[in-house]
This record gives structure tokens, sequence and C-alpha cells, in this order.
């Protein structure tokens, strides 16, 4: 999945800019997701099938010990007291 966010500035404004960063990438008739945050905008677009078979196969790493080295590595940058919100994320359609 892509995954484009916008923060720190008008909602109008920070959602052109979620959409310009995934310009070209994806496909939106596949699934796309849009999130307000009251901060940030999010857009979330699956993959291609031609992306797809560059990448792999989509694999859900939440709840595995993969999540958490990734997180490690980034947990530096999130806000104090940042929790992620899996009812936020859009539900996968993958076994």
């Amino acid at each position: 999945m892509w995954h484009a966010s916008a923060a720190k500035g008008e909602k109008k404004l920070l959602r052109r800019m979620a959409f310009a960063a995934l310009a070209g990438v994806g496909s939106s008739l596949l699934g796309e997701w849009e999130e307000w945050t009251g901060r940030a905008y999010h857009v979330r677009r699956r993959l291609r099938p031609e992306e797809t078979a560059v990448t792999g196969p989509v694999l859900d790493i939440r709840g595995t010990s993969e999540a958490a080295t990734r997180l490690a590595a980034v947990a530096r940058w999130l806000p104090a007291g940042w929790t992620e919100n899996p009812k936020t994320l859009p539900e996968s359609d993958e076994p």
C-alpha cells in the first residue's frame, strides 16, 4: 500500500499535497482511503498489479517483531505519547 501524509497547514492544502505525493503510483480503483486527523492528512492507496510484481505480495506485519523493529527505527521522530491506532487503518482483504 502506498501512503502519503502532509502536516502543519490548512486541510485543503494538506490534502492536495498528499495526493500530489502519490501522483503516478497505485490505483484508486483498487482501493484508496483518506484520513484527516486534525493535524495531518493521510492518503493510502493500493498498488497496481505491475507494482506488486516488483515489490512482492502484500504482508501485514502488524504485531510482529518486524513491525516492532521498524517502529523502533522511527520512534524518535514521532510525537511524544504516540501510539498506533489500528482502527484508523483500512482493513486488508489479503489472506
